[in-house]
């Protein structure tokens, strides 16, 4: 009996490594970042609505966008707390470095990192057949900081032989380079890797430009029949793989 259901017919992949994006494919946070910063403010005694701490989060996101670049890639740490400290100083609140630094050390375990209901059973069924599997994220947290913190909240850091994030590769989505370097640390050639993520000007053209096959995975059913190889559920990526 078949563990899996097959969607729609498309055409069989022939891979000898998979690559999964990480948020929004496998998992899911429970809280966004305002929501974090909202909660930690609550807890030092503070009141605020939602709507105000989207304001300054908005004035401290594009801070970052131009100041992201003053520290090196895997060193941007003192950066992100410097962003928050602006966004809490922007809501009047004092001590608004220790707090920061607060938001930033709590992050991930504030998040609620939630996997998909399908994610498992998939990873399961992939490393039942021997197939090798890695992910591609693109994360402000480096290749070792993703692995010992949500994957390690969700128990599958030990699926995974490679994991690589634009912080520590150096390259954002959908840049091919961070592909290609991904592609270097399994071993195989481009063209016998597919990744797997639910974005297509991300993942999917990313991919696609390095030379790598690409699946979308698109749970709300909105892409069009004439886009990409899609899947609407983790599910179905063994049946695309395996006979």
């Amino acid at each position: 009996m078949r563990l899996f259901k097959a969607g729609p017919a498309i055409e069989m992949v022939n891979a000898s490594f998979v690559f999964l994006d990480h948020g929004g494919t496998l998992s899911k946070v429970s809280r966004e970042h305002p929501q974090i910063v909202l909660d930690v403010l609550g807890e030092e005694g503070y009141e605020f609505t939602l709507e105000q701490v989207e304001k300054e989060c908005r004035v401290s996101e594009a801070w970052w966008d131009e100041n992201q670049n003053r520290l090196p890639r895997g060193q941007r740490r003192p950066l992100l707390i410097e962003s928050n400290t602006l966004l809490l100083k922007g809501l009047g609140v004092d001590g608004a470095r220790r707090i920061a630094e607060r938001i930033q050390t709590e992050w991930h375990a504030r998040a609620g990192f939630r996997l998909y209901p399908d994610t498992l059973p998939c990873l399961e069924e992939l490393k039942r057949r021997g197939l090798p599997m890695g992910i591609i994220s693109q994360n402000l947290d480096t290749n070792e900081e993703l692995r010992n913190h949500a994957l390690q909240i969700n128990h599958i850091g030990d699926y995974f032989s490679v994991v690589a994030t634009s912080e520590s590769m150096g390259y954002d989505k959908p840049d091919p380079r961070l592909f290609v370097e991904a592609a270097k640390l399994t071993g195989h050639t481009p063209e016998s890797i597919v990744h797997v993520g639910d974005k297509i000007d991300m993942d999917v053209e990313g991919a696609m430009a390095a030379g790598m096959q690409a699946i979308l995975i698109d749970r709300s059913g909105t892409t069009s029949r004439s886009g990409p190889r899609t899947i609407s559920s983790l599910s179905e990526l063994p049946l695309l793989l395996f006979d």
